[in-house]
Formats: structure tokens, sequence, C-alpha cells
């Protein structure tokens, strides 16, 4: 018996093999593309058709939890349907990627808090809440889907929406940003980056409107979500902690509620893979 544990990314999907005890047995990165192609011959290869209790699953949305359907926008699919793609490994656990990431920060995270926010700088910009050690998950699985919350009016979200969260501050759209502001034709974040750290000015001021940004949004969910803990993680916040992190918590002010703890997620890449095993294990139960 043994469990399997899916953190499927926009570029990347993240494969943890685990014992029935929850030991890590083997940790597989795919590309998606191929992973999501070539599911049926990479999950019988990791696991040798061994007995899977559970399989785990943690995607971006919007999705729907029950009917273990995704609707990812960064895929050329209407839906990716799971209860086809993972028929005969036991029982299927569909999640919101950052909802899971919430799961294993507050399981595993060193920390007391009960009441904490995940927030996940990636391609996109996603979040997960957990309100007095219980991990909340709305409608059809969609809870705190904090990147498309308005922070402004100029910028178009991949969602369609404008002045979205994810629209000025995700690693995706930070280049049609600067685009758009400087003038300037990018590949990816990091080439911005890399102007940034070389002391290009006009890079320094795009940057600063989006610590500007975050701050804005991480004001709205100390407000609405009342945290004790922001935990923060994702690939691009990870790398630039001061544009994610440092600058945007010295910028937060006229909050009603108390400002919590804001710093970087303790369990760096793996926050989603380890809130997927710890629901499988049952070191989290879903209410």
């Amino acid at each position: 018996m043994g469990y399997l544990c899916i953190d499927l990314g926009a570029t990347k999907t993240l494969i943890g093999l685990y014992g029935d005890e929850g030991e890590e047995v083997q940790i597989t990165e795919k590309p998606t593309d191929h992973f999501i192609e070539q599911m049926e011959q990479v999950l019988g290869e990791i696991t040798h058709r061994a007995n899977i209790e559970k399989v785990a699953v943690g995607s971006a949305g919007p999705m729907d939890e029950e009917n273990l359907r995704v609707f990812p926008p960064n895929l050329d699919m209407d839906y990716l349907d799971f209860s086809e793609g993972l028929e005969g490994y036991g029982e299927i656990i569909l999640l919101n990627d950052c909802n899971a990431g919430a799961v294993g920060e507050y399981v595993y995270g060193e920390h007391s808090a009960e009441n904490l926010v995940y927030i996940a700088f990636g391609s996109g910009i996603g979040g997960g809440v957990i309100e007095g050690g219980r991990l909340l998950r709305g409608w059809k699985g969609n809870f705190a889907e904090v990147g498309h919350m308005k922070v402004g009016d100029r910028f178009e979200c991949g969602c369609g929406g404008k002045g979205h969260w994810e629209s000025y501050c995700s690693g995706d759209n930070i280049p049609m940003v600067a685009e758009e502001v400087i003038g300037r034709k990018y590949d990816d974040t990091k080439e911005i980056f890399d102007d940034y750290h070389k002391g290009d000015r006009e890079v320094k001021e795009l940057l600063e409107m989006v610590c500007e940004h975050n701050a804005i949004a991480m004001s709205n969910i100390i407000d609405v979500y009342n945290p004790e803990l922001i935990s923060i993680g994702g690939k691009v916040a990870l790398e630039h902690p001061e544009i994610f992190l440092e600058e945007p918590k010295e910028q937060i002010s006229g909050n009603i509620n108390d400002i919590p703890e804001i710093r970087k997620c303790d369990l760096k890449r793996r926050s989603t893979i380890y809130g997927l095993r710890a629901i499988c294990t049952g070191d989290h139960e879903l209410q």
C-alpha cells in the first residue's frame, strides 16, 4: 500500500510516491505537458503498478473538486479529468495547489499559528487559507483565488479581467507590464531581475510599482482573512524576496486588523506536495 501525490504546475509537475507510513519513496519531476499526454505511462513507471491506496492532486484552478476536473487556463484543453487519468489508483483527492500548500505549511511548518494564509507567486498568484486549523475550500474547491482581487485598473489578467493582482505581479505578467510601462520586451522575469541587479533605473521603478501592488494585496488579505501568519512561497517570490516579501511588508498600512507575521514559507518549493502527503496519511483531515 502507498500514496501518490501530484503537484501539477504550469510548466513542471512534481510526483511523490510515499509508503504506507508516509515515508518518501521517490520524488520525480516531469514537464507538465509530457505528464498530461503520457500520464498512464509516467505513473506506471513511477509506481511499478504498486497498490496505491490514495492519489492526491494539487492543481491551479478553476476546478470542480467533486467531479475531479480542472479547467487550467494555461493548458490547451477544455478541462482535465482525473477520474479518467487516474483510474485504478485508489481513492482520488483533488485540491487547489495553493490550498494544499497551506495545509503543508500548517502541518509541517515551524510555527504555532492556527490561522494562516499561504500565498504562492509563480506563473500566476494563488492562495490558501487555514482558519482555526481547518482548510477553507469554498464552492467546488475554488476558495482564496487571491490573485484575481482587483488592485488597480491598468493591466489585463489571463482570465480576461483587468487590474487583478496577478496581472501586475505574477511571473507570467511582469514582462508584459514591463513592455507597457517602460517599452521593453523581455522573455521572462529572470531577464528583468538581471537588469534590476545591474542597477537599471527604469527597471527599479517598475519593480517599485510591483512592490506597491503586492503591499495593497497583502493589506486586503490581512483585513479579509485576519491571519496570524502569512507564508510566502512560489518560485518567483522565493528567488526575489525583496520584491515579494521584504519591501511590501514595510509598505503595509491602514489595516483594521493587526498585522501578522509575514515570512517565507518553511517548505520552500515542496509546500504543495507535503500538503497532499499530509492529507493522504491523515496528518490533516479535510472537513
